[in-house]
């Protein structure tokens, strides 16, 4: 049976919803955020959009921690975002070290399942110096049912090998019901799939504990194989100008300037100065364009990426099914 609601807030008409209105006064100021009835992922019958994008665990980056009521919430319809204020989900017994990070993602993806796993269709992970767009993530996820085991993100390789696949920390991942359902229920329990003891990236130790359980890792890339989640800030993609390293762990290349970036692009990571947060914020939500309507022109179901080896195969026959001509019909 689907969930009735989304958390502590209850989902307002769909006539007072303020991203249908166009307004996002709502969404300004901390502990008041709402619900609004748009669907996503493969079940249309659901008036509700089941996302949760960040919940906020305690961490030792203060100083970027408080800006995220500003670059998260404010423009997603979920209320289980928490900050100092409203006092973190703290998860015990694990060290403030980065060496410690896996653990603690693996406790926090655990206590997701524990606790919201029928909350939500989809949970979304990132650091706290990445900017998320949860509307782009919301299209993202309209070709794929949420009962699907996929993880969705900027998918890397370790050393050049794509058997090492995983899904970059940095950008962000979001899982679906279906993966949080296999992780808590086999992943974590299983040593041999996932030890828990690792230390070493956060990331690239989680993927390899959830495509050795079975969970398909997506191209999120859009149908021009452009990039929608990126480790780094816009300007490095414009620029083409990045660190050594970070171009041989992609298994999607990229290519150079404004044009390489999709324009239902997610996420971008490493903004390193709070005024990036602000500076894309204003761009994107703030600046008016006189006598411009409707700015979104894609279809309502996103296109499928050109990685179809990376596409579920129920979302490949419901999208590329031969079509029968009419002289065939007769």
């Amino acid at each position: 049976m689907p969930p009735s609601g989304l958390g502590p807030s209850a989902s307002p008409a769909e006539d007072d919803c303020p991203l249908k209105k166009g307004s996002r006064q709502n969404y300004h100021g901390r502990g008041n955020f709402q619900t609004c009835p748009l669907p996503i992922g493969g079940d249309k019958s659901r008036n509700q959009t089941e996302v949760l994008p960040h919940t906020r665990w305690k961490t030792g980056r203060e100083e970027d921690a408080k800006h995220l009521p500003l670059a998260v919430p404010l423009h997603n319809h979920v209320a289980l975002f928490q900050t100092e204020e409203l006092e973190p989900v703290k998860l015990n017994g694990i060290r403030e070290e980065m060496r410690f990070l896996f653990r603690k993602t693996a406790e926090a993806l655990k206590y997701l399942y524990d606790h919201h796993l029928n909350d939500f269709d989809w949970f979304y992970k990132a650091d706290d110096d990445t900017y998320a767009i949860l509307e782009n993530l919301r299209y993202v996820l309209t070709p794929y049912d949420p009962e699907f085991p996929i993880g969705l993100g900027e998918r890397a390789i370790v050393n050049g090998n794509k058997a090492m696949s995983y899904l970059q920390g940095g950008a962000g991942y979001v899982l679906s019901r279906g993966a949080l359902k296999i992780y808590g229920n086999v992943t974590y329990h299983n040593n041999s799939l996932c030890p828990m003891n690792r230390q070493g990236g956060e990331d690239v130790l989680l993927g390899q504990c959830l495509t050795k359980s079975g969970i398909l890792l997506g191209d999120t890339r859009d149908e021009l194989g452009r990039h929608r989640f990126h480790q780094k800030p816009p300007v490095d993609y414009i620029q083409g100008i990045w660190q050594k390293w970070y171009p041989n762990t992609i298994i999607y290349t990229y290519g150079k300037g404004i044009d390489s970036i999709s324009e239902t692009a997610v996420s971008f990571h490493d903004l390193k100065d709070e005024s990036h947060l602000y500076i894309i914020e204003y761009f994107i939500y703030r600046l008016q364009l006189f006598g411009v309507e409707g700015r979104f022109k894609g279809p309502e179901v996103a296109p499928l990426p050109p990685d179809h080896s990376a596409v579920p195969v129920e979302v490949l026959t419901r999208f590329l099914k031969p079509k029968v001509n009419e002289s065939e019909r007769k």
